[in-house]
């Protein structure tokens, strides 16, 4: 966490701003303060003190190269950590900002993880300095027990660090030679007691990997691996057992206990090396899978920070211009055709509206948030202005659309997302037809569940019908997202309804739902 940070924020985009300012209060930042360029931040700079500056590139009047140029140019603000933050990922652009002095540069679409990690990144590297090299030397087991620092020739981790490998062993002559095997490619930790390695995998800094001896006194190979495995902290750690205990009973033992593999006593280099290296690869494939999963997870909830936002910011002006549209429409001192123009104009409005609506709520569906409002929508109605909003797409197309439905059917759910679900299917249904051909709607009440039937002329295309519903199927649509039919499955499986489609050439296309009882 950034608990008591005063962080000053610049970006000429005032929805960035909202979003990252939340962010950083979320994470404990005391003071957040915002700029839309750099000449402003510069001004601000002046009236607060801030404990680091996280700028966007690209803005007006000052951008923020020339921002961060000045504020490495001042006496008074040299040393405030500065962290780009920017689309401009290109390495002409990055150069740039290293050579200016920027503290670290974190590329856009960012996470509320990957914000929070590359702040504390720029903290420790205020103002640009250059990584000092090491020492890369080899060592004896006398200086592996001091713990030195041993850069390695080849095994480094993704951020740039030494990949570590902790060996565990009651004899100072096997560290040694496990010490000479590894060290041209590791950076070699040891401790020749269970209870010292314990200690230096729970440091702060942990090993990437520990080679653990089984037969040592006061507390074995196993008690240590069964406390490793027994701690969140450490039970990541792949730990391969090195002893000379080879029984088939001792294998199993070992691995049941989490250990990844089981080398025997005497080791050959090569094998070590490559054993090491593989199961390295495995669990930082591993990490990255989790850390993917975790940024999804972050990624949405910062795309639904910034749809609410926008939400937020649109809908005054949308609902001004609907308010508008209704007092000039019943103007009659206006010509007919002027008021025909703006009652289509405030439809389009009204669609865009329900628009915006649907979309945040698709994300909840998405994320298995969503909860059924405990409200009823009249079928007949939510149609009734589908096919009102859809008539200049028909006459465009040339298409007829034919519906029949019994009075009064109504299901639990919210109207504007059922609206938005029946002007997908009906569109597709209508794009996908000749001119002249019909769309049919045909809704009826059977064993109280509502059953409503969608039909065109035309046959899905082969290469889509089994996946028809999916996210971003689409065929011979120029233009097509392949949202509308599978934004309709989301909708339809969130109100408890089924929902299917049948294709052939002879009979067309049927795309049918059943609601439960109301």
């Amino acid at each position: 966490m950034l608990e008591n940070m005063r962080v000053l924020v610049v970006d000429d985009h005032e929805s960035m701003i909202k979003t990252v300012s939340s962010n950083l209060q979320n994470l404990g930042c005391r003071d957040v303060y915002s700029a839309n360029h750099g000449k402003a931040a510069l001004q601000l700079l002046e009236a607060h003190g801030v404990d680091i500056i996280i700028s966007d590139w690209n803005m007006p009047v000052m951008d923020g190269l020339e921002f961060l140029k000045a504020v490495r140019a001042s006496d008074e603000y040299s040393n405030i950590p500065f962290l780009m933050v920017t689309a401009e990922a290109d390495r002409e652009s990055v150069m740039k900002a290293l050579e200016a002095g920027v503290s670290d540069y974190l590329i856009k679409p960012f996470t509320v993880f990957a914000l929070q990690k590359h702040i504390q990144r720029a903290k420790k590297n205020k103002n640009g300095s250059k990584v000092k090299t090491v020492n890369t030397q080899p060592t004896k087991a006398k200086d592996v027990m001091g713990l030195p620092d041993v850069e390695p020739a080849v095994y480094v981790k993704p951020d740039g660090s030494p990949t570590t490998v902790l060996v565990i062993d009651d004899v100072p002559d096997n560290i040694d030679v496990i010490a000479g095997y590894l060290k041209d490619n590791f950076k070699v930790k040891a401790a020749t007691s269970g209870e010292k390695g314990l200690k230096v995998a729970q440091s702060a800094v942990p090993p990437d990997l520990i080679l653990l001896d089984i037969m040592m006194p006061e507390m074995d190979g196993y008690e240590v691996c069964r406390r490793l495995k027994a701690d969140p902290n450490t039970r990541h750690i792949p730990i391969i057992f090195l002893t000379a205990k080879d029984q088939e009973d001792d294998v199993v033992k070992g691995l049941e206990m989490g250990a990844v593999d089981y080398v025997t006593k005497p080791a050959n280099a090569k094998i070590l090396n490559a054993r090491i290296h593989t199961h390295l690869k495995l669990s930082r494939a591993l990490i990255q899978a989790k850390n993917h999963a975790h940024s999804a997870v972050q990624h949405a909830k910062l795309r639904e920070d910034v749809d609410r936002i926008m939400q937020h910011d649109m809908r005054t002006p949308l609902q001004l211009i609907i308010s508008e549209a209704d007092t000039l429409i019943n103007d009659r001192h206006i010509d007919r055709k002027v008021r025909d123009t703006v009652a289509n104009m405030q439809t389009k409005a009204l669609d865009l509206s329900r628009q915006m609506t649907a979309s945040l709520e698709l994300l909840k569906m998405e994320t298995d948030r969503y909860q059924i409002p405990d409200k009823k929508a009249e079928i007949n109605d939510v149609l009734a202005n589908v096919i009102e909003v859809l008539t200049p797409l028909r006459k465009e197309l040339g298409v007829k659309i034919v519906k029949s439905a019994d009075p009064d059917l109504f299901v639990k759910g919210d109207a504007d997302l059922l609206f938005f679900m029946f002007s997908n299917l009906l569109k597709n249904a209508m794009e996908a037809s000749d001119p002249g051909q019909s769309v049919s709607i045909n809704c009826e009440e059977k064993g109280g569940k509502l059953r409503i039937d969608i039909e065109n002329l035309k046959q899905v295309p082969e290469e889509i019908m089994e996946t028809f519903f999916d996210k971003y199927v689409t065929k011979d649509k120029p233009g097509g997202t392949g949202l509308g039919t599978y934004s309709a499955r989301l909708i339809a499986e969130s109100h408890d309804a089924k929902i299917g489609m049948k294709s052939s050439m002879d009979n067309g296309t049927l795309v049918w739902l059943e609601f439960p009882p109301v």
